[in-house]
């Protein structure tokens, strides 16, 4: 469905307080539309349309759709912080239930516009004409960047032509992440991923590395659904898995994260001297699922794997102007195993 172009009205400092600061009462502003903010993911702008309003011409006795009208209060110490808010409109469309068309499964209406808070950057106004009915119904959601917003779910129909939200912007909570090994050791450097699940959507995916004691830290974070990754996202060390990150306090995550074993390979030439950027590939052998771990020899000739699962492994290395070469260490658990393989030049 196209919505024709237009503008929306609302007006600033609209209060039935009797405290209103009467320099915030001014009159009606018309918002600049803008497309999706590029805080929210790219995957979700694509399907994100500038809301834009219309007159409705259609027969009073006869409607097909409403108005939504909503106040936005800030909370906390984002008081002062913020000077705009955005609104997302979409079609409460439950998609694992829906009917499905030649794409998948029917996905709902969305829509988004931005808007003014008022001078006192204790809250605003907003409202949207012209909302079709739908038998879905209408999540109402507010957000800004690290923020934590609120939804409200409305419904529109001849008997409901009008429906006000109230709805709140709060600040976004810290995250801490500890990460130990099986003895309840701090294990540094080990990279963390958390990637958003679903609403809301304006949420930044959050990574990083583990500190000397193991921690993750970051001062805030969206409330939400989101899949953490333990290690490299390509080959991680543990399986994935979800978490939810509440909006009310701190989030503390504990992950235990076994050393296993670790394995040092040096690559050497004829000289003796080490090979910088090498290939080298180690194959579990006594593992039933084929598992391979990439990585390159630094400037000394020498690359570290970490977090091994104990066993058999196949290393192989390749450089060119070099003849491959290859080394079958055994790993063991809670040590360091040490392979020195030498390359023999090629001559063409």
């Amino acid at each position: 469905m196209v919505l024709a172009a237009g503008a929306v009205l609302f007006l600033v400092g609209q209060s039935s307080s009797a405290g209103t600061d009467p320099a915030e009462a001014v009159s009606p502003v018309e918002i600049e539309e803008a497309p999706p903010p590029a805080f929210i993911a790219a995957e979700e702008r694509s399907t994100i349309a500038t809301w834009t309003d219309r007159a409705d011409t259609r027969p009073s006795q006869n409607p097909t759709s409403g108005s939504i009208d909503g106040t936005v209060q800030v909370l906390g110490n984002l008081v002062g912080s913020l000077q705009d808010f955005h609104i997302l409109l979409e079609e409460a469309v439950n998609t694992a239930g829906s009917e499905r068309n030649k794409d998948g499964p029917r996905r709902g209406r969305r829509f988004q516009k931005k808007f003014q808070l008022r001078a006192s950057g204790r809250g605003g106004s907003f409202r949207f004409d012209t909302v079709p009915f739908s038998k879905y119904g209408w999540r109402v959601a507010a957000f800004a960047p690290e923020v934590n917003g609120q939804d409200s779910l409305v419904m529109l129909d001849a008997k409901n032509l009008r429906k006000e939200v109230f709805l709140t912007l709060k600040p976004a909570q810290p995250l801490h992440v500890v990460i130990k090994d099986q003895d309840r050791l701090p294990v540094a450097k080990v990279p963390i991923t958390l990637r958003p699940i679903g609403r809301p959507y304006h949420r930044g995916v959050v990574h990083g590395k583990t500190d000397a004691y193991g921690l993750l830290l970051r001062d805030k974070v969206i409330g939400g659904l989101y899949r953490i990754v333990i290690g490299p996202e390509i080959d991680p060390f543990l399986k994935a898995r979800e978490i939810n990150v509440g909006t009310q306090e701190m989030h503390f995550e504990q992950v235990q994260l076994p050393r296993g074993g670790s394995l040092k390979i040096r690559v050497l030439n004829p000289a003796g001297y080490g090979i910088v950027g090498a290939n080298i590939e180690a194959i579990a052998r006594d593992s039933k699922i084929y598992k391979k771990v990439k990585t390159k020899t630094d400037r000394s000739g020498i690359a570290k794997l970490h977090y091994l699962k104990p066993g058999k492994y196949s290393v192989h290395v390749i450089k060119k102007g070099f003849g491959r070469g290859y080394e079958d260490p055994v790993v063991t658990d809670k040590q360091a195993t040490e392979v020195t393989i030498n390359l023999r030049y090629v001559l063409k």
